[in-house]
């Protein structure tokens, strides 16, 4: 299992203060962050067992867990890079609680010097309020 380890809730989540997510279960997908009404269905499906993949995410980084069989295992995060990554922003689906989902895009280039996107990045979540409070800046 090279780069990737069994799950456990408390390791995966350890050291984010503050982070969003995506959650594909049995029969819904979560989107959230950690201090708003889902967060608490969220864990109680971590308790359940009924997480196909997760992604946990922030400014700093992303983690991903994702069902291999009969058991959750949990891949090494990706890593923003201070001052780099090119901004996409995709429109989320009404009825999430969340109008936009925020990546980050790292380039690299290969052998022939073109220019090629080597990692991709979540990075947040924004609400329509979010939206709102950035345009009254």
């Amino acid at each position: 299992m090279s780069g990737r380890k069994l799950f456990d809730w408390e390791t995966f989540i350890a050291g984010m203060d503050d982070f969003c997510y995506i959650a594909h279960l049995l029969d819904r997908v979560l989107v959230g962050r950690k201090d708003d009404g889902s967060y608490r269905q969220l864990h109680e499906d971590v308790r359940d067992d009924t997480v196909l993949e997760i992604r946990v995410f922030n400014k700093v980084e992303e983690r991903y867990a994702a069902r291999e069989g009969d058991r959750m295992v949990m891949y090494e995060p990706l890593n923003h890079e201070e001052g780099r990554g090119n901004d996409r922003f995709y429109a989320l689906e009404e009825g999430l609680g969340y109008s936009t989902l925020h990546v980050k895009e790292y380039l690299a280039i290969d052998e022939d010097h073109h220019a090629y996107v080597a990692k991709r990045v979540l990075y947040e979540l924004k609400s329509k309020e979010d939206h709102r409070g950035e345009s009254e800046r």
